[in-house]
């Protein structure tokens, strides 16, 4: 996370603990982040991890340090187009099947201009890489339970990197891609 986060607008960070145990699996519930579903996406390579939410996922493939690795690069205008709708799972159902992102298809209703832009009065997205995109005024208050233990400068270096396993909020200044 930290080579993620060069510019530090990390403020905090998410891990496994944080998830909902269900049936054995961990769970990643958007509805414990005292948010609304409709600005909300979480960016994941386990499906079983957006099971809650399915509505509101962008499945990516694994990643284990392969740096030739572009996928969250190529979510990029998604993301930013995303940032502008009224309800991101509109638009997250005409491009994303069977657990994959239809790129092609993403990128028609991009250019179509099918989407239903957000009021210019409405709050800026912040992404959450791997984990959620929301506007909402309390977009920086995690809950103190999502919270505890977390140190938001903590490195992340020597951990193997796993989606499925981590979450970062981010501010809404800028978005941040792997």
């Amino acid at each position: 996370m930290d080579d993620l986060d060069v510019h530090r607008t990390c403020h905090a960070r998410l891990f496994r603990e944080h998830c909902t145990f269900y049936n054995g699996i961990f769970v990643k519930d958007l509805s414990r982040l005292s948010r609304k579903l409709k600005d909300q996406i979480i960016i994941d390579n386990s499906p079983s991890s957006y099971l809650f939410h399915p509505e509101c996922a962008i499945p990516i493939t694994s990643w284990y340090d392969d740096m030739s690795d572009t996928e969250l690069t190529m979510l990029t205008p998604i993301l930013e187009a995303l940032s502008r709708v009224d309800d991101v799972r509109d638009y997250l159902k005409l491009f994303v099947k069977d657990n994959r992102v239809l790129f092609t298809k993403a990128a028609q209703v991009l250019r179509g201009g099918k989407l239903q832009e957000r009021s210019s009065s409405s709050m800026p997205m912040e992404i959450h890489k791997a984990g959620t995109m929301n506007s909402t005024k309390e977009a920086n208050q995690v809950p103190e339970s999502y919270l505890r233990g977390v140190n938001p400068t903590q490195s992340n270096r020597g951990r193997q990197r796993d989606h499925s396993a981590q979450n970062s909020v981010h501010q809404p200044q800028q978005a941040e891609l792997r």
